[in-house]
């Protein structure tokens, strides 16, 4: 793929920004993996407004701004796929088009149906991953209501309220306060919410990873 590709730039500024949306921008070429001084190949770049664009170099700098509005691999790879399918859905000539970007067109075509098919994969991921967030929270909130403490507290309410009844009535409530306590007790294990929280952890993580994997994989080489 030639370093030197000024239809691509034409294009990449047609497009809204990638941070924002609007248009009027700029061809920022990627700072990634371009080594000492380098310059990446014109392909490999992001629409971005002048604002967004001067932010990445001069402003937050390039961890925080990628932490913000995305990283840049995934921009480029989304720059691509935005023109391509304008390209094959409005152009009446995309062949010239993908001709003069230095593409093959059933290449470009190829790129759009797995971009999409990767796009509907990352959805359903995110779900997934939506869901175990959930969880987590969920067996974090089990964890902080332990009922060892509320037990105690009322245990302590209710021996003063026992002062004033019958032995036998304390008696009564001794053997139901032990069942009560027993079951709780039985019901209640930290351990358990522990394992089932690392668990879900672990399950987060490679879940992060498999989305991460499916936004950076190129379906076009460079």
């Amino acid at each position: 793929m030639k370093k030197v590709n000024k239809y691509y730039l034409q294009k990449v500024r047609e497009l809204p920004c990638s941070a924002c949306g609007v248009y009027g921008t700029q061809a920022h070429h990627n700072t990634n993996n371009t080594g000492l001084g380098g310059k990446t190949i014109d392909i490999n770049t992001i629409s971005l407004c002048p604002s967004h664009h001067h932010d990445l170099h001069f402003g937050i700098g390039v961890d925080k701004w990628q932490s913000k509005y995305g990283n840049q691999d995934d921009l480029v790879l989304k720059t691509r796929y935005i023109m391509f399918k304008d390209i094959l859905e409005n152009h009446v000539t995309p062949f010239k088009d993908a001709d003069r970007l230095g593409f093959n067109l059933k290449d470009m075509e190829k790129f759009v149906r797995d971009f999409n098919g990767k796009l509907s994969k990352i959805k359903i991921l995110e779900k997934m991953l939506l869901e175990l967030e959930e969880k987590r929270l969920e067996i974090i909130q089990d964890l902080k209501n332990d009922p060892t403490s509320d037990l105690i507290e009322m245990h302590s309410e209710f021996k003063d309220w026992f002062k004033y009844i019958q032995e036998k009535g304390s008696k009564i409530y001794d053997e139901k306060e032990k069942k009560l306590i027993s079951f709780l007790m039985l019901s209640y294990d930290s351990n358990k919410l522990i394992n089932q929280l690392m668990s879900v952890n672990i399950e987060i993580k490679e879940l992060h990873k498999k989305i991460y994997k499916e936004k950076t994989t190129n379906t076009i080489k460079n």
